[in-house]
């Protein structure tokens, strides 16, 4: 399995939507959602992705990014330490476990099989957690996580601040 360290290379560049959308480009082809929320004066965006990540395997990962609302574009900042949030994650392909990451205070929660097999998003099962630190920002992550779930067909459960999720 790999997955991202704390400070790696990709937590100075932040995030936009143009990464994903240039992905394929490098034979990385995945389902995601962005879940954006507004909490303490910020702008925040939680994404999750799943999928085949060509030479990295087939895994997933959950994000945490937030910007002033000043800012126009759609240019989030990876959080500082200050904002990380504990996080944990398993994959599957049908039964088969790929891997587990046990809880862990991160800001980008990643993991990727490295398997002989390809599989793609909708062969794989994520389950998520996110532990928020306070429930003004777990509300407003749900009023806007709700109606995703909804539509895509994500289960999740909420058990005080945490927040488990099967996609």
């Amino acid at each position: 399995m790999a997955y991202a360290t704390h400070n790696g290379w990709e937590r100075r560049f932040g995030f936009n939507p143009v990464y994903d959308f240039l992905s394929p480009a490098a034979l990385i082809f995945f389902q995601t959602h962005r879940v954006k929320f507004e909490y303490g004066g910020m702008d925040w965006k939680i994404q999750i992705w799943k999928g085949n990540y060509f030479l990295a395997g087939s895994g997933g990962e959950v994000g945490i990014y937030n910007k002033p609302p000043s800012r126009p574009v759609e240019h989030y900042d990876c959080v500082g330490d200050e904002d990380m949030l504990v996080m944990s994650m398993r994959m599957f392909k049908g039964e088969q476990l790929l891997f587990e990451r046990a809880p862990e205070r991160h800001w980008w929660m990643t993991g990727f099989a490295l398997s002989d097999g390809i599989y793609f998003a909708k062969d794989l099962t994520m389950e998520s957690t996110i532990l928020f630190e306070e429930q003004g920002m777990l509300d407003a992550f749900l009023a806007a996580f709700d109606p995703i779930c909804a539509a895509e067909g994500i289960a999740y459960t909420v058990d005080g601040l945490l927040v488990s999720f099967v996609w």
